[in-house]
């Protein structure tokens, strides 16, 4: 494997809500914990991503990812909006949960204005795509299920990564991919079989890695 090292290929960014969590204790010390955090790995069983901060997206580094997933939280600072707004209106894509008893709830500033997200619902937008799922939270799966649809429609990901997205395999069985390379890692205690997007299998044993073109 040392031989074969290569940068990882990542198109998807998550939101990491530092104001929400900043705003309410609920986010990381209480509900949170099952809230964020566990959406978060449900997520990594889904997807490979990088978190990406307020304070990362402020400093232009959410131009380098495809999309941007929000998994929970909708507050934020107007500077923070304006440059989603800025990614989302040069191709970016945005995917965000609302909640089925509030349809219309979209990102909004510490202050409650919800102007700008109020624009994109409309289609102003520019050339992004902006995807709201309207439906249960819990089992979270749902949500999953739609972010995987809508990644595999996305402009610009990777056919690796697209690939990759396809996989069957446990949930506890991760990809990344690394150049062109497929790279999966069974943090199970039992071995897992992975069906490819070729429609072959393999099998991983337990706490291995196991490396491939995907």
């Amino acid at each position: 494997l040392l031989d074969r090292r290569a940068k990882p290929s990542i198109d998807i960014a998550v939101y990491y809500p530092d104001t929400s969590n900043r705003l309410s204790d609920e986010y990381i010390r209480h509900l949170g914990a099952g809230s964020f955090l566990a959406r978060a790995k449900a997520f990594r069983a889904v997807a490979d991503y990088d978190f990406m901060g307020e304070q990362m997206i402020l400093d232009g580094a959410l131009a380098r990812y495809k999309a941007l997933v929000i998994l929970t939280g909708n507050v934020t600072e107007r500077a923070v909006i304006e440059k989603i707004e800025a990614y989302l209106r040069g191709g970016g894509t945005v995917i965000f949960p609302a909640r089925p008893q509030a349809p219309g709830e979209g990102l909004e500033t510490v202050e409650g204005d919800r102007s700008i997200w109020q624009r994109w619902s409309k289609g102003d937008r520019g050339q992004g795509r902006l995807k709201v799922y309207v439906g249960p939270h819990e089992p979270f799966g749902y949500y999953m299920d739609f972010v995987r649809k809508q990644l595999l429609e996305t402009p610009g990901v990777s056919q690796a990564t697209k690939r990759a997205l396809k996989l069957g395999k446990p949930d506890e069985t991760y990809w990344a991919v690394l150049g062109n390379d497929l790279v999966l890692l069974n943090y199970a205690t039992t071995a897992a079989t992975v069906r490819l997007s070729n429609g072959k299998t393999v099998r991983v044993e337990p706490n291995t890695i196991w490396m491939n073109a995907p």
